[in-house]
């Protein structure tokens, strides 16, 4: 994995006390409204159990991010909202300024806001998802800085879910750690492309047509007869997962509108 997108697992942020610095969307909006400079610095965030399969479950909550070594006296009505918490605050375990975050992972500030797969700590299969939002994740959630839906799906797939069942450390009732260094350890098969994208991409085309149809035959036997005479067609694999991928997280976002709609 860590050859395959250049780069390790990283975990969200560690914030030492929840309840001070993460906040509901009414709280957020009746501060921006105060001071419209906090939205410099109050940042849509979720936690790993929001992370579904292609998609995020998204509860409306907000981090105060208030980094190591922020000047706080641009942000008065924060140091005061968080003035409620200063006896807590002082005392968590890492040495810090009252106000600041435990580990709020500043130093890839720029990863966090930039498209990014990110996942759970722990869930009972795959859970992978593809942010392209600027999210930011709390210290139950890790991420992969890529936008690679070809890896998405792959990490989705039971294939991949069945290596991390024999690979990682299971808990409570089956559930899989997805820690850095067991999605680490995933193989990842780098694909070069073998014939042109336009080739690529027609060969998509029918591939998609053939999941429109309804023969007696097999999807797998008809989609097979397709690709055997191809002698190397595993960049055509690699788009068509990358498409489902895609596919999938449009299903995602469906069902979430239709579910909002039945409700509201």
């Amino acid at each position: 994995m860590i050859d395959y997108i250049g780069s390790p697992s990283l975990r969200g942020i560690v914030t030492g006390l929840n309840e001070a610095f993460i906040i509901d969307a009414d709280a957020r909006n009746q501060l921006i409204l105060a001071a419209p400079t906090l939205t410099e610095i109050l940042r849509p965030v979720c936690v790993g159990s929001e992370i579904r399969r292609y998609g995020v479950e998204w509860a409306g909550h907000y981090l105060i991010y208030t980094y190591h070594g922020i000047d706080l006296s641009n942000y008065s009505l924060i140091e005061e909202f968080l003035e409620n918490y200063r006896d807590q605050l002082e005392n968590r375990a890492i040495r810090q300024e009252w106000y600041e975050l435990q580990q709020p992972q500043k130093a890839y500030e720029d990863k966090l806001i930039s498209p990014k797969i990110v996942m759970p700590d722990m869930a009972e299969s795959g859970r992978f998802q593809l942010d392209e939002n600027g999210m930011f994740l709390t210290n139950t959630a890790y991420f992969l800085p890529t936008d690679d839906k070809y890896l998405l799906a792959l990490l989705n797939s039971k294939l991949l879910t069945f290596c991390l069942a024999n690979t990682s450390s299971t808990f409570g009732g089956g559930y899989l750690r997805l820690f850095g260094q067991y999605v680490e350890r995933l193989p990842i098969r780098v694909v070069t492309p073998q014939m042109s994208e336009r080739k690529r991409k027609e060969l998509i085309q029918n591939i998609v047509g053939l999941l429109e149809q309804k023969k007696n035959t097999s999807l797998k036997e008809r989609i097979l007869q397709l690709l055997l005479p191809i002698e190397e067609y595993a960049d055509v694999i690699h788009d068509l997962l990358a498409l489902l991928a895609d596919q999938m997280i449009i299903l995602f976002e469906e069902r979430v509108l239709l579910v909002e709609r039945f409700f509201y």
